[in-house]
Formats: C-alpha cells, structure tokens, sequence
C-alpha cells in the first residue's frame, strides 16, 4: 500500500511537473504569435492555459492586450482586472487599464468621497492579497525576533529594543488588518464586466418592467445579489437596476 501510494505520488508530480512545461511553452509560443500581430492566435493558446488551469497575473495581463488589440473592450478589461488579483500595483497594467477606459462609451464619474477612505484604498491597492500575505508572515517573524532580544537582555539595551518591538507589532498588526480587509472584500464582493455592446438595465429582474437606463460594452459594475438568470448590478456612481446574467462575467 505504501509502495502504491508513492508511486501515485510520484505520478501526481510528473503529471503537474508536465502540464505546468506544456503551460510554460504556450505561453512562450502565444507571446511569439502576439510580437508577430496574430492576436487571435494568440488568444486561443492564453485561453487554453488558463482553461487548463494555470492562472498568472501575466497571462491575464498578454490576454487582455490581445483582446484590446483586436478591438474586444469588454474582454480586454475583464482580464486586465484579473490581472490585477495578481499584479496589483503593477504599473503598466494600471496605465492599461486607464487608457481603456477613455475608449468606453459609459463614463461613469463616481461622487467625491472623503480623504479618509481614498486613502484607505490606496492602502488596499498597493500590493495583492498574497504579497501582503508575506509581508504579514515577514513582519510577524521579525516581531518574534525583537521580542526574544527584548527577553534575553536584562537591561542593558532593553529600552531601544522595546521601541523596535513596539514599532514592529504596530507594524504587523497594521498589515494584519490591510490583508483581513482584502480577503474580506475579496470573498464578499463580486464584480463584472459588460460584454455585450448594448445592454438595457431594468427596475426589477424582469424584461416587462421599467427600462431604467443603459450601459455597454467595458464597463465594470458590482454584483449586488442574483435572481434566477438575473443580477441586479451597481455603478459606481450609484446607480442600480436589474440585467441578465449573459450580458457580463464576473471579475
């Protein structure tokens, strides 16, 4: 049984061990078709590496470019903001993702909000869940370290290391509360893209009801809850109303 169980394990291994070389040779061939102009071609082996299962922030970032070169908006965000799970902070994708908005029909404003919780965004947006993951872990052990200097010492130099120890729990716990914040937004609130060029939205899930308004292609909104084949969608500068589910895909 033992025996078995090793060499499924050893199996297991090849398997990923060959699937991810395959993974690494798509993408190395999609780039290849890319620099050459052939977009669609390209699209077609990103796709295929992520259908098989291996997700990159760089992957998603060729895919969108892909899509904005052959005019798709709507896919093209939609993979720039995956990307963004990633590679948030990366500075080229955010550039990216601001010139595609300027070709949206939909120029949403959002209403001004306070300093505060700007700010706090900001905060949120500079690295991805799992570099603050890293940083949390990073902190955490250079936290343990003060405090067993601070607990070997008796006095001589306990005072300086006390600041340290003070200034690197404040630190952790500051980066502790960053990343809890991201896993919790990450859970609990969803997004999507429009894809379809055109797309009423309704005072209630249903197409008998009230045509509130009108939003295309590109445009990102949040997902507020579902009903049937129905999500009733938020703009960022507040508006609501009703859609049916093929007209997006969530982020």
């Amino acid at each position: 049984m033992i025996r078995i169980k090793y060499l499924t394990a050893i199996f297991l291994l090849f398997i990923t061990y060959s699937f991810a070389a395959q993974a690494e040779e798509d993408f190395v061939k999609a780039n290849t078709f890319y620099s050459a102009g052939e977009f669609s071609r390209a699209i077609e082996l990103y796709e295929q590496i992520l259908s098989n299962g291996f997700e990159s922030g760089e992957v998603y970032y060729n895919l969108g470019n892909a899509y904005y070169k052959t005019g798709n908006i709507g896919r093209a965000r939609l993979n720039y903001e995956r990307a963004l799970f990633f590679l948030e902070g990366d500075e080229a994708l955010n550039q990216n993702i601001e010139l595609l908005k300027l070709k949206l029909v939909d120029q949403v404003e959002e209403p001004p909000r306070l300093f505060l919780s700007v700010w706090w965004d900001y905060i949120l947006n500079i690295f991805d869940i799992n570099t603050f993951s890293k940083i949390v872990l990073c902190l955490f052990f250079i936290m343990l370290i003060f405090l067993a200097l601070f607990m070997h010492y008796r006095r001589r130099g306990r005072t300086r290391l006390k600041r340290v120890l003070v200034v690197a729990i404040v630190l952790w716990l500051f980066t502790l509360i960053i990343w809890g914040n991201k896993i919790y937004l990450f859970e609990t609130e969803k997004y999507g893209i429009i894809l379809t060029s055109t797309v009423t939205v309704f005072a209630e899930p249903s197409e008998d009801t009230t045509e509130l308004f009108v939003i295309h292609e590109g445009t990102r909104v949040k997902v507020e809850r579902k009903s049937s084949n129905w999500l009733e969608i938020k703009l960022i500068d507040g508006k609501t109303g009703w859609v049916t589910q093929k007209n997006l895909e969530i982020i």
